[in-house]
């Protein structure tokens, strides 16, 4: 296949298998200076999704070229682990919830227990984009509004083609990390949560501020039953996290690990970057802007990626900082990311002008 060229500044784009490799010109000033390997990349996939290995994938494209064909047998050295957050009882299961709220809300129940009854007839009301990406990984496209049913304003922009039900803004995350209670009883007035047979469930990232209010509105427009697990985002730092992120969701909704669609796509996907980063020559080293010119260091996915990847991160600070320009020229990075749907002009990126 041959690659598609497009003129953006003075450089150039491959675009191949998804991913936008960048040409250097001749003549080349600022950081096309030392010849590395620009591509872009979707930095908002760098997070707690499943969707993190669409951007490791673009990553491996950029840096090595065309990832081989999937791995569908992985050894059981090479899979990954994970605690699982769920325990088998009696009569069903039990869900740990986090929340990253300090002081814990008064209402908030650290663990939710649900009976097999209400896992068969679950529906999910979901406030985060990336909880609704496990169950997309779990379920497919197609199939998973039969059980996400109402979703937050980041799954509407990530799946504007679902078939849930608009109600109003009855999904709205607002400000301050709050859920509306108006749209939020809205929504289950107007689906008959009542009398209709199904149990909901809200899943959520654990930094809902007004949790004790939303527990306490739910609770007295008589929808009790209605169960809230939260999800501590600030504590998916590595790979095995985040499944037991995807098997705790499919285990809510009645999907047993061995299973679970999107826990063997991960594992699949991860060994099959791994596997073909090995047979490379590897220790390049690297690093990624973000529209805010920050850059991820240790202690973030990003850096897990660029391990799973054989590449060293010349940003050695923890957390997401703002390097400054004479160090970035100094250390010199073999290959740079930045992110998609940074509006600055390549040229400016890469510091030809500012």
């Amino acid at each position: 296949m041959n690659p598609k060229f497009i003129a953006i500044g003075v450089a150039a784009i491959i675009v191949a298998a998804g991913a936008a490799v960048l040409l250097m010109p001749k003549e080349s000033k600022g950081w096309y200076s030392w010849d590395p390997t620009v591509g872009e990349v979707d930095y908002t996939m760098i997070s707690a999704t499943p969707k993190i290995m669409d951007v490791l994938e673009d990553m491996y494209s950029i840096v090595y070229g065309e990832l081989p064909s999937r791995e569908t047998e992985v050894p059981a050295s090479q899979l990954l682990e994970y605690e699982s957050l769920v325990t088998d009882t009696a009569t069903g299961i039990d869900v740990q919830s986090r929340s990253s709220i300090l002081p814990l809300p008064s209402t908030f129940e650290d663990t939710v227990s649900l009976t097999d009854s209400e896992i068969q007839n679950m529906k999910i009301i979901s406030y985060s984009s990336g909880l609704t990406d496990c169950f997309v990984s779990m379920l497919g496209e197609e199939q998973v509004w039969d059980t996400v049913v109402a979703a937050g304003n980041s799954t509407w922009t990530n799946y504007p083609d679902n078939d849930m039900e608009k109600w109003g803004e009855n999904s709205s995350l607002g400000p301050e990390y709050t859920i509306s209670t108006e749209y939020l009883l809205s929504y289950l007035d107007y689906a008959e949560a009542k009398t209709n047979g199904y149990h909901y469930c809200v899943v959520a990232w654990g930094y809902i501020k007004n949790y004790d209010d939303l527990h306490n509105s739910l609770a007295g427009a008589g929808f009790k039953d209605v169960d809230i697990i939260c999800i501590d985002y600030y504590e998916v730092d590595d790979f095995n996290y985040l499944l037991s992120i995807i098997d705790a969701m499919g285990r809510i909704i009645g999907i047993d690990p061995e299973d679970n669609e999107g826990i063997s796509d991960f594992q699949e996907r991860l060994y099959t970057v791994k596997k073909a980063v090995s047979g490379k020559e590897t220790g390049r080293t690297v690093y990624l802007e973000n529209p805010s010119k920050k850059s991820p260091g240790k202690g973030t996915l990003t850096e897990l990626c660029f391990d799973a990847l054989g590449l060293v991160n010349i940003n050695t600070e923890d957390g997401l900082v703002m390097l400054n320009d004479e160090s970035i020229v100094s250390d010199k990075p073999s290959v740079i990311f930045f992110s998609e749907g940074d509006t600055r002009t390549m040229d400016q990126k890469m510091r030809v002008t500012m």
